[in-house]
């Protein structure tokens, strides 16, 4: 993240733009507990709706992969976990999510 680029307060002013050109019942985003709080979105009347479980994704070569384009064949003996480390891929488990939820 470059501070060069960073404008403060800007989530707030694009959900404000949001709001008043569209007529909506609710909306539902989700904070990464590795990176966020979700303060942010408490601060903007959202209210935290739920909590999603750690997860895992993939890495081989500095390139992540979601574990959704990671299934291993089928007919494969053996678990996804155990192909995918043979090949060389390193397996990152996430802190979480959390769902935030604003209702008009």
């Amino acid at each position: 993240m470059d501070p060069r680029y960073m404008v403060y307060g800007i989530w707030s002013k694009i959900m404000d733009i949001f709001a008043r050109f569209v007529d909506f019942r609710s909306v539902i985003t989700f904070s990464d507990n590795r990176l966020f709080t979700g303060l942010v979105y408490e601060k903007m009347g959202f209210h935290m709706d739920g909590d999603v479980k750690c997860d895992y994704y993939w890495v081989k070569n500095g390139k992540r992969f979601n574990k959704s384009s990671m299934r291993k064949p089928k007919g494969h003996m053996g678990t996804e976990r155990d192909l995918r480390l043979s090949q060389g891929y390193r397996q990152i488990w996430d802190y979480g999510k959390i769902r935030w939820k604003l209702t008009a």
